[in-house]
């Protein structure tokens, strides 16, 4: 027998829905973030016989290669790519992984999203089914506190070691041409650091939206809806 579908559109603003968008809105910004990531430096000039020259050096997701754009005189070059550290190529990974997470997470939020919006109006009627796609959900919320745990632990390891191996890369002229001794130190402000920590705080965050929506998941599912019946039934009878 067919079954008719009723879209329950209040869904979105009762608590799961809601902490769905909110979800799906931090693992946006939070991905986004690591996968835009740029550090850059620069050089302060040195004299090469009589010719002073300057650096820029800039890394951006996955972080395998570095640019390297010479400034001679004033006159701007073209950037040349240079390989990356074997720590920063793995820094990226770390980053590759928060990113997938990201992504991951908003098509789940939006799958879920219409989950609830179609089945919520429906639950009596598909019995089992319903039922299972609770016990889904409360697993999956269960799942995404634990990965997003890992993903902002790994990248807020992960971009500190990038930043600090692509200083340590370049700080030692390897992709510049001024006289031995001559060189000046990396301006390590100019390392964008922020928007990397940004991130993690997101990752984080994450992690405690997605415990909160453990809670709201928990009260849906069949096992403790009939243990909540049973302590009032108790409750009731004690009070008879």
């Amino acid at each position: 027998m067919a079954i008719s579908w009723d879209f329950h559109w209040k869904a979105l603003l009762q608590p799961k829905g809601f902490l769905k968008i909110l979800e799906l809105v931090l693992a946006i910004l939070a991905f986004s973030l690591v996968a835009g990531y740029t550090a850059i430096a620069t050089s302060k000039d040195c004299n090469r016989n009589g010719t002073i020259l300057s650096y820029k050096y800039t890394t951006s997701y996955t972080y395998n290669e570095i640019m390297v754009t010479r400034t001679s005189n004033g006159t701007v070059g073209s950037p040349v790519s240079h390989p990356s550290s074997q720590v920063m190529i793995s820094a990226g990974r770390q980053g590759s992984f928060f990113v997938a997470m990201g992504v991951m997470t908003l098509f789940y939020c939006l799958i879920a999203e219409i989950v609830y919006v179609v089945t919520m109006a429906s639950a009596e009627r598909l019995g089992r089914v319903y039922d299972f796609l609770v016990y889904m959900d409360f697993g999956c919320n269960i799942f995404w506190v634990v990965m997003w745990l890992i993903a902002a632990s790994e990248w807020a390891s992960g971009g500190r070691r990038l930043v600090a191996a692509f200083l340590a890369v370049i700080s030692t002229g390897t992709f510049n041409d001024c006289p031995a001794g001559t060189f000046q130190t990396i301006e390590t402000e100019t390392v964008i650091r922020l928007q990397s920590d940004i991130a993690v705080a997101f990752g984080f965050l994450n992690v405690f939206v997605w415990g909160c929506n453990i809670w709201w998941a928990l009260k849906d599912c069949p096992f403790y809806m009939a243990w909540r019946e049973r302590v009032e039934a108790r409750r009731q009878a004690a009070q008879g």
